[in-house]
């Protein structure tokens, strides 16, 4: 594995993109600044084709960068997207439509809703499991009908449902 820290600057990724060719495992940390940018995850698309575990922390992606991805690294079979700001229902649709040998995914803290997620019904025919946490805009309605559609998906949502019956028992009391 690979760890890229916030101190990678786009050209210093793209030069390990292009050296490490047989990369199987890369976490980026984006802490603090997103210096990674949309040029060095393009270059890391480019040049890993034997990726196979991505995980993208504090990292904002445009969905240039995410399709070049989900184009070019075909053996990616585990994605953690983590406090995005610019991974939506756009993007996570992107993902369904073309990771197909994902097996495991893992969403947290990023602005998706329930149709980003709905979108893994039919995509992805491969993923066993779908993990989402900390998506303010994905409810437990979308995680039963998913599971629904694709019973052998384990499906594991973090929804603010507590939060909403505290608020709610605290205004009918």
């Amino acid at each position: 594995m690979a760890p890229i820290g916030p101190s990678y600057r786009p050209p210093l990724v793209v030069a390990i993109a292009e050296h490490y060719k047989y990369l199987r495992k890369l976490h980026i940390d984006g802490w603090r600044t997103n210096r990674i940018g949309n040029e060095g995850l393009t270059a890391i698309a480019k040049h890993s084709a034997n990726l196979q575990e991505l995980v993208l922390i504090r990292v904002n992606p445009n969905s240039a960068s995410l399709e070049a991805i989900a184009t070019n690294c075909q053996k990616l079979e585990r994605l953690a997207l983590c406090g995005s700001e610019t991974i939506a229902d756009g993007e996570i649709l992107g993902i369904a439509s073309k990771c197909v040998a994902l097996k495991k995914l893992c969403i947290k803290g990023c602005p998706v809703s329930d149709e980003g997620i709905e979108a893994f019904a039919w995509g992805c025919p491969n993923l066993v499991k779908i993990k989402v946490k900390k998506c303010k805009n994905v409810t437990s309605e979308v995680g039963d009908w998913l599971r629904a559609k694709r019973g052998s998906l384990v499906v594991n949502l973090d929804v603010c449902e507590v939060e909403t019956e505290a608020v709610y028992a605290m205004q009918t009391s």
